[in-house]
């Protein structure tokens, strides 16, 4: 089964995403990590800007390319149990279900409290800053589309346990 999570910057992706590749003992990939891995190879200053900005490039040049070295972070495919986080595009998530396809594929949405979400990012970023990231291209699909295409929709009024324990649950995954 590959469980792949979407939602907005400051929406506790990481969070979940690391705790529940542990309680499951699950590979977990990152588009956030592998972005950042290819601005430091790159020379590139990894801040929000260039990571959002690269991500989008790579995504223009070749989506079926971008997947799949995202993909290629672990080994996975001897048991099929993947986690992926940060789908922020609908050709992602298309390809994501297509590149991991005969696995389940289960997309799982976490929606939070937009007030929570920008006191998050205002701990690490400046207003305008803020601003800017939520304006960005890489983010319309998330605020736009992405809920809509999700099998499961997660609030973060959950803790992460709780949220964890939901997704245990809902998919009959034995922990």
């Amino acid at each position: 089964m590959t469980i792949a999570f979407s939602g907005k910057i400051g929406s506790g992706k990481t969070t979940l995403t690391t705790a529940l590749a542990t309680r499951l003992d699950w590979p977990r990939i990152s588009f956030g990590d592998y972005v950042r891995s290819y601005a430091i190879e790159h020379h590139i200053e990894p801040t929000r800007e260039n990571l959002q900005n690269i991500g989008e490039r790579l995504l223009d040049n070749d989506a079926e390319q971008f997947c799949a070295s995202v993909l290629s972070q672990v080994v996975w495919r001897s048991n099929g149990n993947l986690i992926i986080d940060g789908v922020r595009h609908i050709s992602v998530l298309n390809i994501i279900k297509r590149l991991v396809n005969p696995f389940k594929f289960i997309h799982i949405h976490i929606e939070v409290d937009e007030r929570t979400r920008i006191e998050r990012l205002q701990s690490r970023y400046s207003s305008e800053q803020v601003l800017t990231i939520d304006n960005h291209s890489t983010e319309h699909d998330v605020k736009a589309q992405l809920k809509q295409e999700a099998d499961i929709v997660l609030s973060t009024v959950l803790t992460t346990n709780e949220m964890i324990d939901q997704i245990v649950e809902v998919l009959g995954l034995i922990n």
